[in-house]
């Protein structure tokens, strides 16, 4: 139990009414879940209003409420707490309820529309390598130290935030590498935490459907720099073309990463291929089985925050060789006929045409590329056409399927990502609603050597189809698929 009294210290609140001298046992946001004697805070949704479910709330335990405004009718024996913005002291108060956990440990926040998942996964990997105690909040899983929990979001609720890592610092974890979306920057999911280190890594066209402009996402991504305290740092990709506007009245000291650029931590590359690559990391030769350039770049930001932990470490780069992508991130199988499969989450136009550049650029003249894609419903539309583009002029042959559909019909959404190909050449598209049946026609397409790209859902084992997710796994299909080539 925490007194509301104290749990109030630092939320910009308007009016109190009731009694502060209150013990309280949980912190909540949906109605649903509240127990005996919490505190319910009203948050205004995308699609609801949190105002609407006090009265739900009361009648479920909760004796103190947060809003932005407080009800016509208020009981004589509910505590009612009106603030300036809900969100901000909802993430205030579960700092505050979980003993403010992010000032306890090293939090390491990863932003960028491509590669969160992949750097904060390496990053975890390599600091469990060198025997420390850390945890991990991510799209594909949240951990700590040995302990994992598949994950719902790319970044979790503020509640479940300060829940995790208070979770951590009490399992003696040093370190805690999470995601930080988009989303949960312009829903106020991260406000009010302590980030020792924050990663720029790049931004590109995505979540428009719910950003509204391009300039409003950069602005988001931005704005998470904005809640640097004065003794982080920020580390930076030099070569993102929206660099200065990262950078623009920045007020934490920053770090620059590169390979085109003099920076601080500067890579370059030196052998790639289907198998492993080569790179150089500020002057020093190492091995990894990553490939792709998107990868590296990924790689070399992980290098930078590591350095900033583990200065003139010059042992970091020899564990770089046992560092694994994380399921679903360029994941490659391989076939008895020697076919190359890979399954990677790409989806967003950026994200797919990186991964078939460089799939383009490691094969040979007598390798075919066959990539089988979707788009998700319910998500941004003007994406579709220009994926469709970018995969009939990068792959040899593509197949059209479905990817989580969500509420929309699949049929519409394979047909908007067909206007984006100009010339529909019967041998080269191929459309298959059902995903099962289009890995298996890219399977029957491939002859040796070739490469199949299955993108989209990488590490996700379902498909969401008008709000039930049925089990599908893109991994699994693809080798079940390949031992029989």
């Amino acid at each position: 139990m925490k007194l509301l009294q104290d749990l109030l210290y630092k939320i910009d609140l308007t009016e109190t009414i009731g009694d502060l001298n209150l013990g309280i046992s949980e912190v909540f946001f949906d109605s649903r879940k509240v127990t005996k004697d919490s505190v319910f805070v009203a948050v205004s949704g995308t699609n609801l209003d949190g105002n609407i479910f006090i009265e739900e709330a009361i009648k479920k335990g909760a004796i103190a409420i947060v809003s932005e405004k407080v009800p016509s009718h208020v009981q004589d024996n509910i505590t009612y707490i009106k603030v300036n913005n809900a969100r901000k002291a909802l993430s205030v108060l579960a700092s505050n309820f979980y003993n403010n956990p992010s000032s306890k440990i090293k939090l390491i926040g990863v932003t960028g529309t491509n590669g969160k998942t992949t750097v904060v996964n390496l990053l975890f990997q390599f600091f469990q390598l060198i025997g420390e105690k850390c945890g991990m909040l991510s799209t594909i899983d949240n951990r700590i130290n040995n302990y994992k929990e598949v994950s719902a979001l790319t970044t979790l609720d503020p509640v479940s935030i300060n829940y995790f890592i208070n979770k951590m610092v009490e399992d003696g974890c040093r370190y805690c590498f999470m995601e930080v979306s988009s989303h949960a920057l312009s829903q106020m999911r991260v406000f009010g935490l302590n980030f020792n280190v924050a990663v720029f890594l790049n931004i590109s066209h995505d979540h428009l459907d719910y950003h509204k402009s391009f300039d409003n996402y950069l602005s988001t991504k931005k704005s998470f720099f904005d809640l640097l305290e004065d003794e982080s740092i920020s580390i930076i990709n030099q070569d993102d073309k929206h660099f200065a506007d990262i950078i623009d009245n920045i007020k934490s000291k920053y770090y620059t990463f590169s390979f085109n650029k003099s920076s601080d931590f500067k890579g370059s590359k030196i052998e790639c291929n289907f198998n492993y690559s080569i790179l150089n990391f500020n002057g020093q030769k190492f091995k990894t089985k990553l490939i792709g350039d998107f990868n590296f770049y990924n790689l070399l930001a992980v290098y930078s925050v590591i350095n900033f932990f583990k200065k003139n470490n010059h042992n970091i780069l020899k564990n770089f060789e046992f560092l694994n992508p994380p399921s679903g991130r360029m994941q490659k199988i391989q076939s008895l006929s020697t076919i190359i499969g890979l399954v990677d989450y790409a989806h967003t136009p950026d994200a797919l045409e990186k991964v078939l550049l460089m799939i383009n650029s490691l094969k040979q003249d007598n390798q075919s590329v066959i990539t089988v894609f979707g788009c998700g419903g319910d998500r941004d539309k003007s994406k579709r056409s220009k994926m469709g583009k970018i995969a009939f002029k990068l792959s040899d042959k593509i197949v059209i399927t479905s990817d989580n559909p969500r509420t929309e019909n699949p049929l519409f959404i394979i047909e908007e990502i067909k206007s984006g190909i100009h010339v529909l050449e019967e041998d080269r598209v191929f459309v298959l609603e059902d995903r099962l049946q289009a890995i298996q026609k890219a399977c029957d397409l491939a002859e040796k050597n070739d490469i199949i790209l299955i993108a989209g859902k990488g590490h996700e084992k379902y498909q969401d189809i008008n709000g039930e997710k049925i089990d599908f796994d893109d991994v699994q299909t693809l080798q079940e698929l390949l031992k029989k080539h």
